[in-house]
């Protein structure tokens, strides 16, 4: 009598319970490596920048920089103070600036935004530290007593080259003139890299005369003076 061959063959039931046991894959072991370590990892890699530390003396912030002809180059731009109600636009146009902004504004900062429509094409800020002691920016960067920090300039990539930033430092100039009795000095710190922001601020009367190396690890910060290199 031949005898059967007792190879097994899977039957339906058995096919379908594996298949439903590899679909129950936990979903958590499906999210990507980087989701789950690198935001917390990236915000421990120590940062390293260097800044150009630019000054301008306060009759020079009154009349070295040319008024821009706004009227000929940029007809349809606005120039608007900012207020708690546009953050929502500078959130469009910067995401996480929106936050930023509120928080500059309840610190005591002056921010002036460039429209066009209604749509942000261009930000700058204004500090002045009245105090009779030196104060710090994020940490990191030193406002001398007396002193008007001109910061966190940003021009849309779009419309960049078309003289916004000197519209930007033309109206904090003049607010620190018609404002601001024996006015301040002018004080920038302007990322090494940022050619035509540097470029800009040396146009209007700046002065670079050191360097600040920063170094930041999550929300801490170091900073520190270097001398000045040819540029």
């Amino acid at each position: 009598m031949a005898k059967r061959s007792m190879s097994t063959v899977p039957c339906k039931s058995q096919t379908q319970t594996e298949q439903r046991t590899v679909s129950r894959t936990p979903k958590w072991k499906e999210l990507h490596v980087s989701r789950l370590l690198l935001g917390p990892l990236r915000a421990l890699v120590p940062r390293c920048k260097t800044f150009l530390i630019l000054v301008a003396q306060a009759d020079v912030l009154h009349e070295f920089i040319p008024v821009p002809d706004k009227d000929t180059t940029m007809p349809d731009l606005q120039m608007i103070t900012v207020t708690p109600e546009l953050t929502p636009t500078i959130e469009r146009a910067r995401s996480g600036y929106g936050q930023q902004s509120e928080d500059y504004l309840c610190r005591g900062h002056r921010g002036y935004a460039v429209l066009k429509g209604d749509a942000l094409v261009g930000l700058a800020w204004l500090y002045i530290n009245a105090r009779p002691t030196t104060i710090r920016l994020k940490r990191c960067f030193p406002i001398p007593p007396h002193t008007s920090l001109l910061h966190a300039d940003w021009v849309h990539p779009e419309h960049r080259g078309k003289g916004i930033q000197k519209l930007l430092l033309y109206q904090r100039a003049r607010y620190l003139q018609e404002n601001c009795a024996g006015s301040p000095h002018g004080i920038a710190y302007v990322n090494r890299k940022n050619k035509a922001s540097l470029l800009n601020f040396c146009n209007s009367g700046f002065e670079v005369i050191g360097e600040l190396q920063t170094l930041s690890i999550w929300r801490f910060c170091l900073s520190w003076r270097k001398r000045a290199r040819s540029h």
